[in-house]
C-alpha cells in the first residue's frame, strides 16, 4: 500500500522507506523527505516551528524527541523485536504518520489550506454540523489597514478586524454602560479617534491582550464571532475580554464545529492507537466553570490554550452580573485533556497539574464568593 498523503506521497524516499527496512530514516539523516516527517511532526503538534527551523532537514535530537513521542502515544512498536518504542522512522511510523496527514487533509476529501509556518495550526471555519452554517460569520482577514483612517498608533496598527469591533463597540457607548473598558470608563460617553488612539497608548498591557486573542482567534474564525468589547481583562491564570457576539446561535455552532473532525476507518496497515484520530482544535466543558456559559477548551499540546465562553439563554436572560457577556480568554496553562464525542475529558499530566496551580486561587475564591452570596437564601437544618 502505498503512502498517501499529499505531504508523503511524491516523495520516493518516504514511499521506499515504506517498503524497505534500508530505508529506514534514522537520526542523522539529511534531506527533503526529513523535511517534510518534521513538517507533519510540527502538523500533529509533537515539534514547535521553531525546533524544525532550527533542524530544517536534518534529523536532529529535537527531531528524534518528537518521533519517539509520537511512536509512544499512538504505540507505534513492532511487537516482533520490540517492547517499546524508538526514535527511527521506519515502515510503520511512516505508515502511521502518512495515515494521520490523510485524516487531518480531509481522508480523501476536498484538500483543506494548512499553513504549516504557523505556531498556532489553522483550523476549518465551516462546521459540519446542518443545524446553520458557520459561513454566516464573515471571513477572518489579517489586514492592517485602519479602519476609518483616523486612529493613531499603536491603535492603527492593530489588525483591521480588532479596530473595527472597537469602532463598533464605540459608537454604542453611553455614559454609564461599561464598554471598552479600561481605554473608556463607565461614565464617558463615546470618544474622537485621536482621543481613544491615545487612551490605547496608555494602555498597554490591555491592547497586548486584544493582539494575543486575535492572533489565537483568527485561524479558527473566532474573532468574527465578536460584535462588542465590553471590557479587557487580566485575571488569575488568564487574560482576555468579556464581549458581546454577533449571534449566540451563531457563535455556539461554530464553537460545535470546532468539537468535530473528519475521522477515517482504521488503517489495516498501522498498529492500532490508542485514541483515533480527529481533527478536533476544540473539546466542550461538561461542566462550564464560568458560570451560565457554553464553555469550549483549546485542545493543546502544551502551554497556553483559548476558553471560549458563550453566554447561554439563562445567563442572557440575566442583568446582574457579567452574564449578557461571554468571556473569551487564553489561560496561561491550559489543562491536559482528549476530546470525546465533542466533550472534554481531563487527563490527569503535568499540564493540568500546572493549570491547576495558575488557576487555584481563582477555584479556591469562586465557593467563598458564591456563599457570600447565596448563604440567606440556604434553608438551615
Amino acid at each position: 500500500m502505498a503512502l498517501r498523503s499529499q505531504l508523503f506521497a511524491d516523495n520516493p524516499a518516504l514511499q521506499a522507506c515504506l517498503v524497505n527496512d534500508a530505508a529506514h530514516v534514522v537520526p542523522g539523516s539529511r534531506g527533503e523527505h526529513v523535511a517534510r516527517i518534521q513538517a507533519a511532526l510540527v502538523r500533529l503538534r509533537y515539534l514547535v516551528p521553531e525546533a524544525a527551523s532550527q533542524e530544517t532537514a536534518v534529523y536532529g535530537p529535537q527531531t528524534a524527541n518528537a518521533v519517539l513521542s509520537y511512536k509512544r502515544d499512538f504505540d507505534v512498536v513492532n511487537r516482533r523485536y520490540q517492547t517499546q518504542a524508538d526514535n527511527v522512522v521506519g515502515r510503520m511510523t511512516i505508515a502511521s504518520l502518512d495515515h494521520a496527514i490523510w485524516v487531518l487533509d480531509g481522508a480523501g476529501g476536498p484538500p483543506r489550506l494548512v499553513d504549516l509556518g504557523r505556531l498556532h495550526p489553522v483550523s476549518p471555519r465551516v462546521a459540519t454540523l446542518s443545524a446553520q452554517p458557520v459561513a454566516t460569520a464573515p471571513p477572518a482577514s489579517t489586514t492592517r489597514a485602519p479602519i476609518g483612517g483616523a486612529y493613531k498608533p499603536p491603535l492603527s496598527g492593530l489588525p483591521a478586524e480588532i479596530q473595527a469591533v472597537v469602532r463598533r463597540s464605540n459608537a454604542a457607548k453611553t455614559p454609564g454602560k461599561m464598554l471598552l473598558f479600561p481605554f473608556v470608563a463607565v461614565h464617558e460617553p463615546p470618544l474622537d479617534d485621536d482621543e481613544l488612539s491615545k487612551r490605547f497608548a496608555a494602555n498597554p498591557d490591555s491592547t497586548a491582550t486584544l493582539r494575543r486573542l486575535h492572533h489565537r482567534m483568527v485561524p479558527f474564525g473566532i474573532w468574527s464571532l465578536v460584535r462588542l468589547i465590553e471590557s479587557v481583562y487580566s485575571g488569575t491564570g488568564s487574560k482576555g475580554m468579556f464581549c458581546a457576539v454577533v449571534d449566540p446561535a451563531v457563535a455556539l455552532t461554530h464553537m460545535i464545529g470546532l468539537t468535530r473532525g473528519p475521522v477515517a476507518p482504521i488503517n489495516p496497515y498501522l498498529a492500532q492507537i490508542k485514541v483515533p484520530l480527529t481533527d478536533s482544535k476544540f473539546c466542550r466543558d461538561a461542566f462550564n466553570v464560568h458560570g451560565e456559559r457554553d464553555s469550549f477548551r483549546e485542545i493543546v499540546r502544551q502551554g497556553e490554550g483559548l476558553h471560549i465562553c458563550i453566554t447561554n439563554a439563562i445567563g442572557r436572560a440575566r442583568t446582574d452580573e457579567k452574564y449578557p457577556y461571554s468571556d473569551f480568554h487564553i489561560d496561561h496553562i491550559q489543562q491536559g485533556q482528549v476530546c470525546v464525542d465533542g466533550f472534554c475529558v481531563p487527563i490527569v499530566n503535568g499540564q493540568t497539574i500546572e493549570h491547576l496551580r495558575t488557576v487555584g486561587p481563582w477555584l479556591i475564591q469562586q465557593p467563598g464568593e458564591w456563599l457570600k452570596k447565596h448563604l440567606p437564601t440556604i434553608p438551615v437544618f
